[in-house]
């Protein structure tokens, strides 16, 4: 019960993300939004994460900080900043939420060349699936439409690339402690560059209820809860059961889309999820 709980927390808070966000990519820069969410949402994690080296007795080496920062960068700084930039650009922030979950399938493949992993007949399968279903996204009639889903498809390698690299990391101490340290370095980076850069919340007339309701809404719930309760899951269940928060998060996200920004989803995004959730299924398949 206690993985089903996680699970439930975890859907909702990141099933949410592209819509909520979507409320204030006008008034917030998505750089602002990404630095300002993961470095206090990435402070929540460290209650969580030193408990963890408290209980192994697990202390971390300097040279291993530099290594989850660069991984933070590679996460936050590329990965995460170019999902806020593809749900500012989008029509539907449903569209950016379903293209990106073929992380998972991008996974697999770079898997299969940088661990040398099998890549299977059911993996070939998932990888055309997946490319078929980002295609039905495409709208001929604009361009910001081909942009955002050009950001989300950079979103998806960028994080797969993250994924893969953290594995050794992961391993060795936990992806709560490699999440914690990445977040905050991440986070803190872009934070101070949107302010250097002129990128941030530099008119404070614009600061109302909303946008502060809306980013501390990203910072506790989206960021803070929604990773605790994914690592909870992935403790309690392991990494399938963590795995089905980005399998049915795509799958909520169009309704969540119609009730937060009222933009009801066209047939083609049901085409493009269809064709992808039965390309990230195959893909999880072993054999």
């Amino acid at each position: 019960m206690k993985t089903v709980f996680y699970l439930i927390v975890a859907v909702i808070a990141f099933t949410t993300f592209e819509p909520v966000s979507k409320l204030i990519t006008d008034t917030v820069s998505p750089v602002a939004i990404t630095g300002i969410r993961f470095l206090l949402g990435g402070l929540m994690l460290y209650p969580l994460a030193f408990g963890f080296l408290k209980k192994q007795n697990l202390k971390i080496q300097a040279k291993d900080y530099f290594i989850m920062g660069g991984l933070g960068i590679l996460c936050i700084c590329i990965s995460m900043l170019s999902l806020q930039q593809a749900v500012k650009l989008a029509p539907s922030p449903a569209v950016i939420a379903i293209v990106f979950s073929v992380n998972s399938v991008i996974t697999i493949t770079l898997g299969s060349l940088v661990l040398k992993e099998k890549l299977t007949l059911y993996k070939i399968l998932a990888i055309i699936l997946c490319i078929i279903g980002i295609c039905f996204m495409f709208d001929p009639q604009g361009g910001a439409n081909v942009m955002s889903i050009a950001y989300a498809l950079i979103a998806a390698v960028s994080f797969s690339l993250y994924t893969v690299f953290s594995k050794k990391m992961n391993e060795k101490y936990s992806a709560s402690i490699n999440s914690a340290v990445g977040f905050t370095i991440g986070g803190l980076i872009l934070f101070v560059y949107s302010y250097i850069g002129g990128c941030g919340l530099t008119d404070l007339s614009l600061i109302d209820t909303k946008v502060i309701f809306v980013l501390l809404y990203l910072i506790i719930v989206v960021t803070g809860i929604g990773y605790i309760a994914y690592f909870k899951a992935f403790e309690e269940g392991g990494a399938v059961a963590a795995g089905l928060v980005f399998f049915i998060k795509p799958i909520l996200t169009p309704f969540v889309t119609w009730i937060v920004n009222g933009i009801v989803p066209d047939y083609k995004v049901f085409i493009a999820l269809a064709l992808i959730i039965i390309g990230s299924y195959l893909g999880l398949k072993k054999q």
